[in-house]
């Protein structure tokens, strides 16, 4: 085990095993840590996970984003067709086809 748990180790570590591999780094750190040093890992440990939470809501709200805009396109083309439909059937209406 690690005698310091800074930043980069913590984040190594949430890399690796996720935040219950974190919880356990801190659990095993707080047996020879003392009390200041502990609560700088934890302090530590709550930015790696916070940042990657921030990162995970950003390519949520990218995709959310990018669906919405999709929805948006496929509602134009929906109109465009249901348009031509409209046309078509008023085209079919006014000149039938001839009867061979």
């Amino acid at each position: 085990m690690t005698d310091h748990l800074d930043h980069d180790v913590l984040q190594q570590i949430f890399t690796r095993g996720g935040s219950d591999a974190v919880k356990r780094a801190l659990d095993d750190f707080a047996r020879t840590a003392g009390d200041e040093q502990l609560n700088a890992a934890v302090d530590q440990a709550c930015a790696v996970i916070a940042a990657d939470t921030a990162r995970i809501t950003a390519v949520a709200d990218q995709r959310e984003a990018g669906i919405a805009e999709l929805e948006a396109q496929a509602r134009a083309l929906q109109k465009e067709l249901d348009e031509l439909a409209a046309e078509t059937a008023v085209r079919l209406v006014d000149h039938p086809p001839a009867d061979d």
